[in-house]
């Protein structure tokens, strides 16, 4: 089988030169027919790759801060331009997320962060390069790193709908969804799966994502 994509950390990234050509040689190892995809994760803030040779974007606490939501805008265009001038076709972002712990939230209010993400959104989209809603259904309210460690949401199902999925069913239902990807994290809500993790849990990513909230692009994982 050939591979489907491939996601760049700093290990993989020496400059922009050297990025380039990687990606050049891997795209003419693809299948003809079906180019790969080629990811990075260029969130801003602590979450950027290659600081030393692009212009990393702010936290996205920073352009939340700010008010502007053209700001967000903005770093998603810049963002995009020098990701695609690389030969990369996907950033895993923007984070989706309400009120996060870390700087990576735009903001604590669910109204606020859907304006910021829908900024960004249009600003990926203006420059044609894929993007991705992070970390469904929200990591707002976890307490640890998900990577790393398990944590279970204690959230009711009627806040978990009001706060934390607002942001990622108002792009659901406004944007195409062959223009971006919705990331599943791995922290379990026991309001809506008492037994399994967000990433394998049925009742989440098919029930609530595909059924309830309509989404019909790709859904991957986060990184564990």
């Amino acid at each position: 089988y050939h591979m489907g994509g491939v996601i760049f950390f700093d290990r993989n990234m020496e400059n922009q030169h050297q990025v380039t050509q990687f990606i050049g040689n891997l795209q003419k190892q693809a299948d003809e027919k079906v180019p790969l995809f080629l990811a990075v994760d260029e969130e801003g803030g602590d979450v950027v790759r290659m600081k030393g040779d692009l212009q990393a974007p702010p936290a996205q606490k920073e352009i939340g801060q700010n008010g502007k939501t053209q700001m967000a805008k903005h770093w998603a265009v810049t963002t995009a331009v020098s990701l695609k001038s690389m030969g990369f076709n996907i950033d895993f972002a923007p984070v989706a997320d309400v009120g996060s712990n870390d700087r990576r939230s735009y903001s604590r209010n669910p109204s606020e962060v859907t304006a910021f993400v829908r900024a960004a959104a249009s600003g990926y989209e203006q420059e044609k390069i894929l993007y991705s809603l992070k970390h469904f259904p929200g990591i707002g309210k976890g307490k640890i790193d998900s990577h790393v460690d398990a944590y279970r949401v204690p959230a009711d199902k009627e806040t978990l709908h009001r706060e934390d999925l607002l942001p990622f069913q108002t792009l659901i239902s406004e944007k195409d969804p062959n223009n971006f990807f919705v990331l599943v994290s791995h922290l379990t809500y026991p309001a809506l799966d008492e037994t399994y993790p967000a990433s394998l849990s049925k009742k989440i990513v098919t029930g609530v994502l595909r059924n309830e909230m309509g989404y019909k692009g790709l859904i991957i994982t986060d990184d564990t």
